[in-house]
């Protein structure tokens, strides 16, 4: 990535932040997802609105978000960059007004060994991925 659209990401990133600190002084709703699994109102609105920026910043590339589902099947289209977006990582912190939650992104290039559920899963696992971004509010 360039320089000017690494900075745009992080101002991105921050302002989602920003924009979910604020939203949980205003309320919450929260919705179940599966047993022990929550959503909130926030992570619903960071998702679309995380997809319409990194869709518009990268119409080439596959993006793939937690609270949409359908949008897992780009995992399959054959992209050769995804951004795995994780709007709230750690709602069940942001729902209990602790502070140990972020906004997540992950760049994902798919390499020539063409294996994408691989190369998804050791870049989720390890860690110390450097195009990992998590920029805490």
């Amino acid at each position: 990535l360039d320089k000017d659209l690494e900075i745009k990401i992080r101002s991105l990133l921050r302002s989602c932040g920003q924009q979910a600190k604020q939203m949980a002084t205003e309320g919450l709703q929260v919705f179940q997802k599966g047993p022990g699994d929550f959503v909130t109102n926030v992570d619903q609105m960071l998702d679309r609105q995380l997809t319409a920026e990194f869709s518009a910043l990268f119409p080439q590339d596959g993006v793939i978000t937690e609270e949409n589902a359908v949008s897992r099947q780009r995992f399959q289209e054959g992209y050769s960059r995804l951004w795995c977006i994780d709007p709230l990582d750690g709602t069940d912190d942001f729902i209990h007004r602790q502070k140990d939650y972020a906004v997540m992104v992950l760049e994902a290039k798919i390499g020539a060994c063409g294996k994408r559920s691989e190369i998804w899963l050791l870049s989720r696992l390890r860690s110390v991925n450097p195009n990992l971004l998590a920029i805490k509010p």
